[in-house]
């Protein structure tokens, strides 16, 4: 059977994993003693300890007891948070939305004059103060040169909007 180059290094490198990690896990279980360098004494300083082994030569320090108890409370000033201040947004201002109708054209009666309109798909003959679609009001018609203007007085808004449309002979 032979072994092709990629699979020969594959091997190689599995193998040498292999040692690494085995050789790391000696490493971190092996436990070493770990021999003092200073022995604490109330006496003298000792220059060798028991075992035999010499320790460092270090000054004979008096050791003062803390006059402050650890565990008291100490007073820790609270975290000041800055309130945030919500505002309400400007209310909107009502916009008149465009008049939903389209002159088509006009009719006329002795002294009554009145519009047909298209609302919507549905043919409409208005006159001057007539309510249309419980909404508008037909506050004027006013004809001059050639012109049509139609003011309508929007109910819930209480707001004068104008139709003008041009008027031609057929």
């Amino acid at each position: 059977m032979s072994l092709s180059r990629s699979q020969i290094v594959l091997s190689l490198a599995a193998i040498v994993t292999l040692g690494l990690t085995w050789q790391t896990y000696q490493d971190e279980t092996r436990v070493e003693m770990v021999l003092p360098t200073r022995v604490l004494s109330e006496g003298p300083s000792h220059t060798e300890s028991t075992e035999g082994h010499a320790s460092l030569m270090l000054p004979d320090r008096v050791l003062t007891p803390l006059t402050a108890d650890l565990f008291a409370r100490q007073y820790v000033k609270p975290k000041v948070y800055k309130k945030r201040v919500y505002r309400k947004p400007p209310p909107r201002k009502k916009t008149i939305p465009p008049l939903p109708f389209k002159y088509v054209g006009r009719w006329q009666d002795k002294d009554n004059q009145a519009i047909m309109l298209d609302h919507r798909g549905e043919m409409l003959v208005v006159k001057q103060g007539d309510v249309v679609a419980n909404r508008y009001k037909v506050e004027s018609i006013d004809e001059s040169a050639g012109r049509i203007q139609i003011q309508f007085l929007e109910m819930s808004l209480n707001k004068t909007q104008t139709l003008q449309a041009r008027v031609g002979k057929p």
